[in-house]
């Protein structure tokens, strides 16, 4: 996350005087920014899951805070069905 934060601030910086500049390649952009993205500092968050054995054709349905979000179904045998420990017990 912290990665993606400082690729957004560092794109806008270089991009906040496009009228006055040439745009940038993907390349060009690239290079600029991937030694920093190197030197930042990665920060990863953990979480318990839940997680069981799938049945083949089950339904999974995904429900958020909003409400039911996707319905899914299990389509391999060695599938395996994760659920979050949030309130809404996504899965």
């Amino acid at each position: 996350m912290k990665k993606l934060i400082l690729l957004s601030c560092i794109f806008m910086s270089l991009t906040s005087f496009a009228n006055e500049r040439k745009a940038l390649s993907q390349e060009e952009l690239k290079n600029q920014l991937l030694p920093k993205l190197q030197k930042s500092i990665v920060f990863e968050k953990y979480k318990p899951i839940m997680v069981r054995k799938g049945k083949l054709g089950e339904k999974i349905k995904t429900y958020t805070k909003d409400g039911l979000e996707t319905v899914n179904s299990v389509k391999a045998e060695n599938s395996y069905v994760i659920r979050n420990m949030t309130g809404a017990k996504e899965e």
